[in-house]
């Protein structure tokens, strides 16, 4: 039985035992005996106690349904189903069907139907090394904003004697508002190329738009000038770290997450970003005298983790710069996962295709001392 079912199940029982106490009372005509008005009280306040349980699983219930309609909208797709391993170019069949089905409800052009578009997203978040490490993807409405709040100092907690008085802090709170930007991109490919039989060339060339794309995003989110149509990648945004020249030590890297820690840094949601040549002069570190290798492991694949931090490595970050992240502090605004449009009018007469795939994002930090950024020189 599901737990809020029980919740209601225990309450209804409880309720009945009461009105049961009462009515035999009113039916004898007398007043509650001295062990009844215990158990009167006793059961009330358990009551009191269901409804306020009941009342918080409901509230969580709607803000689970409420998140999981939103990672609908956003995606297409429920969380519960499986990311797709690839994205694939639709074939001329498809393009067929959906110009046939849109156009007789007098579209124009043809707009890929939201589960294929959400298939691009889903591997493109996992293509991305910034949308898969754990940033927060909230939802931004079409051509709007999202402020989302942030707190710059925290009100401060003291004891207290006895009628004394309580100390009055005011927070400082510093929002972060984002406001998506749009990057795109458009691939044209002949009929023959898109005929049905040709599902592996079809495969590459998805597979080569959502690699684009996600390096593209990823530049921008990590270390973008924030100049123009450029969003201010969060490594720009960070906390200045301690400084490193040539190249990382152990003694760089441990003084780096005692500056990540000392700034309250939680465990659970730190990851470094580092560039690939970083990483390589990382895995080279050794033991003075014995020549053993620092790292237990070599780092293969994508367990590698340092000092008990995952790592993300890319060259989309700079090989002067090496960060700690707490994860949770970077969010990532989103107005348009990822919409795929196909024309088979712009490139008519050389019996072409364009597909064209549009993304709205911004990225912002809520809390900097969260970022520790530290430059090599």
């Amino acid at each position: 039985m599901p737990y809020l079912d029980t919740l209601v199940a225990e309450r209804r029982a409880l309720w009945r035992d009461i009105k049961r106490m009462l009515d035999r009372a009113e039916q004898e005509h007398r007043n509650l005996t001295a062990p009844e008005e215990s158990r009167y009280a006793r059961a009330t306040d358990e009551l009191a106690l269901l409804d306020e349980r009941i009342e918080q699983v409901r509230s969580q219930q709607t803000r689970t349904e409420e998140a999981v309609a939103a990672l609908a909208g956003i995606t297409g797709r429920s969380p519960d189903m499986p990311v797709p391993t690839t994205f694939t170019f639709p074939s001329g069949g498809d393009i067929r069907t959906w110009a046939t089905e849109q156009r007789a409800v007098d579209t124009s052009g043809i707009t890929m139907p939201s589960p294929v578009s959400s298939q691009f997203w889903d591997r493109l978040r996992a293509e991305s090394v910034v949308l898969s490490s754990g940033v927060r993807v909230l939802p931004v409405g079409e051509g709007g904003k999202l402020t989302v709040p942030g707190i710059l100092t925290s009100a401060t907690v003291a004891g207290v004697a006895e009628s004394a008085l309580i100390g009055d802090t005011a927070p400082v709170f510093a929002d972060v508002e984002l406001e998506p930007r749009k990057f795109a991109a458009t691939v044209t490919a002949s009929s023959e190329v898109l005929a049905d039989s040709a599902g592996d060339l079809r495969a590459i060339l998805g597979s080569d738009l959502t690699k684009q794309m996600a390096e593209t995003l990823d530049k921008q989110m990590l270390d973008g000038d924030g100049t123009g149509q450029n969003l201010t990648g969060f490594l720009r945004a960070g906390t200045a770290g301690p400084s490193i020249t040539t190249a990382p030590t152990a003694d760089d890297l441990l003084d780096i997450v005692t500056a990540y820690e000392g700034n309250d840094g939680p465990a659970g949601t730190g990851r470094w970003f580092m560039h690939p040549t970083v990483w390589a002069a990382v895995r080279a570190l050794t033991a003075t005298g014995s020549g053993e290798y620092l790292l237990g492991s070599l780092g293969a694949g994508p367990g590698r983790s340092l000092v008990g931090y995952p790592v993300s490595v890319s060259t989309n970050v700079p090989a002067t710069k090496l960060a700690l992240v707490d994860t949770e502090q970077v969010v990532v605004g989103q107005s348009m996962g990822a919409v795929v449009d196909v024309s088979t009018d712009v490139r008519f007469s050389y019996d072409e295709v364009v597909l064209r795939i549009r993304a709205r994002v911004d990225i912002g930090v809520r809390d900097t001392t969260g970022v520790i950024v530290s430059a090599i020189s």
